[in-house]
């Protein structure tokens, strides 16, 4: 087999450009690939048939009826709170309760590949429940049909208390397996085919405010995910790929965006398995945008390629719903033919004309948001917009604070030693695409230094910036989980890059989690303490699908000197599943404040006192104030900030460490697994020994042979904040692969011995 290759034109700058090879680009992601992503991606297979009909791309639809079956509504003009005290508790077992039944529709494709007729029956089995034949059919040569096996005309097929494909927080992702088999009228099988699959029904709605709420087996979920790059080069690495999926677990998120870049069966295998929702699409800006330039080619191949991936995605339960454009609305015509497609093909999931706000004639109102913003934007803002730009209402489908600049041992693996500062167009080529508005650090750069003063070195500006990322991101998911079902999802912009980059990540290319991970992470807990930054309110938020009571929520407020100002201790009894529930506010005057203050939120179990989750906030007497008329599609700029520059005057402190490490018991195995050796456990317990905050903790493991940082690697909490006194024992997950034979050691660095002030420190 012989192929000519060429280098696609498929460019998304300049604007306006009329490139019309629809490849794969990074649009303003990266920079570009030198051979614009050429040739072949995926593998190439060579298959040698045992017989004449081939059975291909199975699926299988899922309706679910049950006596205990509904949905709960929120109608957005009731108080949030006042809705989610009500007892309307409603645990993920409802549709395993005895009274449900699944309503399947199988489906595979047959094709005769002779030039002769063919004539056979198709069979089909779901290993462990029923199995079903066809009656004998007869293939023309070279017909290629779709095989269909009703529940109408199946009854086999209607199965009673199947257990049901969940994302991980709603329950078990159970799969089942599938066989088809061709048997010729010989009772030879031609070919065969096992494949697996899960049993749910995907669904939507638009709420009383028109936004759309998605449901997985007529259940509620609030969508939280961020979007996803492959490689620059397109490289496959099947570890590297299981690393990431157990990342997006150990954040808390349910779902990832795939704009353009499909990926091979062997994601989806893991997001099937591993139970996290995939939103897949076309993407924007470049050739599949270019509408007015397309010719009766790029309509064949654009609903031919749909055609294809709809037909490899549909057997795969984790699908959420196909984004069949992004930005903008697709013409009616292209539009129709898409539609058609999934129709002929029995997509089984959701369809979105866009990603963006927007009503088609077809199919009607999005009910979802593309708004932003794509850059920096102070913590309140999420809470503040309530009806307009990227707050936490509706489905923002990408949006986030935007640029998160490496850590420093990342950037000393990617810039040369003296490009590493002062600042420099070495550090630029690391944002995004240089054509694109993201190019540089000049939208994070003012607040940064404004909210917490100048740097006078690389390690200063970076623990800087991990302070800022912190915040925003933490109150990103915070709004839209306290929000939920005014808020329907939040995908964060974006969860990984295509090559090291400033900008766009919750962890960076070196498979290093910064900052903005554990913040999401923590905003993303099962049990989550949260301040709104609107209005002062303490919440407490649960992302379980099961009640839990006897809780109780304390929050203590203290100023720079270590002085606590304020407590209050709230009991709950009763925390309804999925909800979030008011509980108090915070006052904002105290006798001896300080302009930049800490408050420390606090969730115990009241029968045992076990501290089940701490979330520490600094926050400022000055406020940020946002310029709502200056607001662009990537950010709401400020007229003023925030001053944390007093933090800077933090004392140092010498804090404690203790490290123990062990191999990890059977039950306490990550999967997917973070390598192929042993998993290993270290437990680190750092005190703060002094009078003194000691704030933003960062715990790391080094190899003794080289320092190198261990990676991959999964902290159950990094960045954290330590009272006087106080001690906070962490745990990591890592593999022995990541060692190289050496042993691991612990480092820790903290704000308080890294940014360096411009004037005395307080004394302790």
């Amino acid at each position: 087999l012989a192929l000519e290759i060429s280098r696609a034109i498929d460019d998304p700058f300049p604007d306006g450009n009329n490139s019309t090879d629809l490849g794969i680009s990074f649009i303003d992601w990266a920079p570009y690939a030198p051979d614009n992503s050429l040739g072949l991606w995926r593998e190439v297979e060579l298959t040698i048939l045992d017989g004449p009909v081939t059975v291909r791309y199975p699926s299988v639809e899922t309706k679910l009826k049950s006596k205990a079956n509904f949905a709960v509504e929120v109608d957005d003009d009731v108080v949030l709170d006042e809705f989610l005290a009500q007892d309307v508790s409603y645990d993920v077992e409802y549709l395993e309760d005895g009274e449900m039944t699944a309503y399947l529709t199988a489906l595979v494709e047959v094709k005769n590949h002779l030039n002769r007729k063919v004539s056979g029956t198709v069979r089909g089995t779901i290993i462990g429940l029923t199995s079903f034949s066809s009656q004998l059919l007869t293939l023309q040569p070279h017909e290629t049909r779709q095989v269909i096996f009703s529940h109408e005309t199946y009854p086999q097929l209607r199965i009673k208390n199947p257990k049901l494909w969940w994302p991980s927080q709603m329950g078990k992702p159970t799969l089942y397996n599938i066989t088809f088999d061709f048997y010729g009228v010989n009772g030879f099988i031609s070919d065969s085919l096992n494949q697996r699959f899960g049993i749910r029904e995907m669904s939507s709605k638009l709420n009383a405010k028109g936004h759309r709420v998605y449901y997985v087996n007529h259940k509620p979920i609030l969508l939280r995910g961020a979007g996803w790059s492959p490689d620059l080069l397109l490289r496959k690495n099947s570890s590297r790929l299981q690393t990431e999926i157990r990342y997006v677990l150990d954040m808390g998120m349910n779902s990832i965006r795939l704009e353009g870049k499909m990926e091979d069966d062997e994601f989806y295998d893991f997001t099937d398995e591993y139970g996290i929702l995939a939103l897949p699409g076309w993407a924007c800006c470049d050739a599949w945008q270019h509408w007015p330039d397309w010719g009766a080619e790029q309509y064949f191949v654009a609903r031919e390629s749909l055609r294809s991936e709809v037909k490899r995605l549909r057997i795969h339960a984790s699908n959420l719903v196909f984004m069949y454009s992004s930005d903008m609305l697709p013409p009616f015509n292209l539009e129709q033919e898409f539609v058609k497609v999934f129709k002929e093909e029995r997509w089984p999931n959701e369809i979105l004309a866009s990603a963006s706000d927007l009503e088609s004639n077809l199919t009607g109102p999005t009910g979802v948001k593309m708004s932003g913003p794509y850059s920096w934007v102070p913590p309140f803002y999420w809470l503040n917009d309530t009806s307009e730009q990227g707050g936490a209402f509706s489905f923002l489908t990408e949006g986030g604070p935007g640029e998160n600049p490496m850590t420093y041992e990342s950037l000393a693996k990617t810039l040369d030693a003296d490009k590493l500062w002062p600042m420099n167009s070495d550090w630029d080529y690391h944002c995004g695409n240089k054509h694109g508005m993201f190019r540089d650090l000049r939208f994070f750069n003012p607040p940064l230094n404004a909210r917490y003063g100048e740097s006078s070195s690389v390690k200063e500006y970076l623990y800087k910036s991990h302070a800022a990322t912190y915040e925003s991101h933490r109150a990103m998911f915070e709004a839209y989980s306290r929000n939920k079902y005014i808020s329907t999802g939040v995908i964060q912009w974006m969860l990984n890059n295509a090559m090291p980059q400033m900008i766009w990540h919750l962890y960076d290319y070196y498979l290093n989690p910064g900052s903005a991970y554990y913040a999401s992470k923590k905003a993303m807990e099962t049990i989550h303490p949260m301040y709104s930054y609107n209005d002062g309110s303490i919440w407490l938020i649960n992302s379980a699908y099961h009640s839990h009571r006897n809780l109780s929520v304390s929050a203590e407020v203290y100023n720079l000197h270590a002085q606590k100002l304020y407590e209050q201790r709230h009991s709950v009894q009763k925390l309804n599943s999925d909800a979030s529930l008011r509980l108090f506010d915070v006052p904002t005057t105290f006798k001896n404040l300080t302009k930049s203050y800490f408050l420390r939120l606090t969730v115990r179990n009241e029968t045992t006192n076990a501290t089940i989750s701490r979330n520490s906030y600094w926050l400022s007497t000055v406020p940020d104030v946002l310029d709502w008329s200056n607001t662009t599609f990537f950010t709401t700029f400020c007229t003023s900030f925030a001053d944390f520059t007093d933090l800077q005057s933090l004392p140092p402190v010498n804090l404690t460490t203790s490290l123990k490490t062990r191999k990890a018991s059977q039950h306490e195995i990550s999967n997917p697994p973070l390598g192929k050796g042993e998993e290993l456990k270290a437990e680190v317990t750092v005190t703060n020994p002094s009078k003194s905050i000691a704030m933003l903790v960062y715990v790391k493991l080094v190899r003794s042979s080289d320092n190198d940082r261990v990676l991959p690697i999964l902290w159950d909490e990094n960045y954290f904040t330590l009272l006087p006194g106080e001690s906070q024992t962490v745990t990591a997950t890592y593999n022995s692969d990541s060692l190289g034979g050496a042993e691991a050691r612990a480092e820790v660095q903290v704000w308080n011995n890294i940014v360096k002030p411009g004037t005395t420190c307080l004394e302790e």
